[in-house]
């Protein structure tokens, strides 16, 4: 009898481990997600005009400015369809 209320509490242990576990594996996970998409990639670069002897050569400039960024904001909710 004893070991049936023993394996119970640490099934029930076990299982709100594993809850909080994911929980917070999915928070670092959101977190990861929100700074690889912050990251700026502007770039830009001047026109250039090399000339050697009789050759020149022309290189225009351009650029590109990143879309600003909206961070993800993830909500947990369990089967039942209560929030966490």
């Amino acid at each position: 009898m004893d070991v049936i209320l023993v394996s119970t509490i640490l099934v029930l242990g076990t299982i709100a481990g594993l809850v909080c576990l994911r929980n917070q594996v999915l928070q670092e996970l959101s977190d990861v997600a929100n700074a690889v998409g912050s990251l700026d990639q502007s770039y830009s670069y001047s026109s250039r005009t090399i000339t050697s002897g009789t050759f020149s050569a022309y290189v225009a400039g351009g650029s590109y400015t990143n879309p600003p960024y909206e961070p993800v904001n993830l909500t947990l909710t369990s089967p039942s369809g209560s929030q966490q």
